[in-house]
């Protein structure tokens, strides 16, 4: 079976080396796949009291060290209530797809608002023109996108017509009953951005479910997306994960507007 290339993007305030560790256990299990971590763009070096409450505990704000630099894809303008620095993460992640082929993307928090953008772009290129190439998109549409703890962008003027109707990319959602950050009630609105949207629940809060069940699951369900797993058109359905109390990675902390 050929690799199957996922890009994957973390939260706000973590960076590429603390989500490669956070989804360790599961990567290991995905077999014939690369996993390639982006570092958001935004380095977070003035941080509020606000930000502390909603900082990766592994991240340092004001560290030097790559591994442990808290870093965000956008933020949001204490005055219009606007993202900001969004342009920046867009071309930037443009100008990966244009060096690399991706099978999929993988998004926790933040990295999912940023994930679900790049899906609309790569189906509705003509709709932002500076993602183009030579007035050509750099990629073809994804096969499929995992959201965990995810969110709709939408404090942007170029975002609404992004998500006029809904998106044909496969997706699948996981999402914490128990998550304070991205709460089950915000999740639905990226869940209804897509055509046929899965969704499974697990019984923790803000973070990426990894115990046994989970990680199988993640493992089962991105082998599944290949047309041609187990020499098959289309594979068997993908059980559900099955019950047990999810654990480790980002553990809750206070609703927070930035993440939004």
């Amino acid at each position: 079976m050929a690799t199957r290339r996922i890009l994957a993007l973390h939260g706000y305030s973590q960076n590429r080396h603390i989500l490669s560790q956070r989804m360790s256990a599961i990567t290991k299990l995905c077999k014939d796949c690369e996993f390639v971590f982006a570092d958001a763009p935004h380095v977070l070096d003035a941080v509020t009291p606000q930000d502390y409450r909603v900082f990766d505990p592994a991240a340092s704000a004001g560290s030097n060290d790559p591994k442990t630099m808290p870093r965000a894809w956008f933020r949001i303008d204490p005055k219009t209530q606007m993202y900001t620095g969004l342009e920046r993460s867009v071309i930037y992640l443009r100008d990966m797809l244009a060096q690399t082929h991706f099978h999929g993307v993988f998004g926790f928090s933040q990295g999912t608002a940023m994930a679900s953008i790049i899906c609309a772009i790569l189906e509705r290129p003509h709709l932002y023109p500076s993602f183009l190439i030579d007035g050509v998109s750099p990629h073809p549409p994804l096969d499929f996108a995992i959201f965990v703890s995810g969110l709709k962008p939408y404090r942007h003027e170029s975002l609404p017509p992004l998500f006029s109707e809904p998106l044909n990319t496969r997706t699948l959602h996981v999402i914490g009953r128990n998550d304070v950050i991205t709460t089950p009630e915000r999740s639905q609105a990226l869940i209804d951005a897509y055509v046929d949207p899965r969704v499974e629940y697990h019984d923790g809060g803000h973070f990426i479910p990894a115990k046994t069940n989970w990680r199988n699951f993640f493992a089962s369900y991105i082998a599944s997306t290949s047309p041609y797993a187990g020499g098959m058109q289309v594979p068997p359905p993908v059980p559900k994960p099955l019950t047990e109390s999810s654990t480790t990675s980002t553990p809750a902390q206070p609703l927070d507007k930035i993440v939004e």
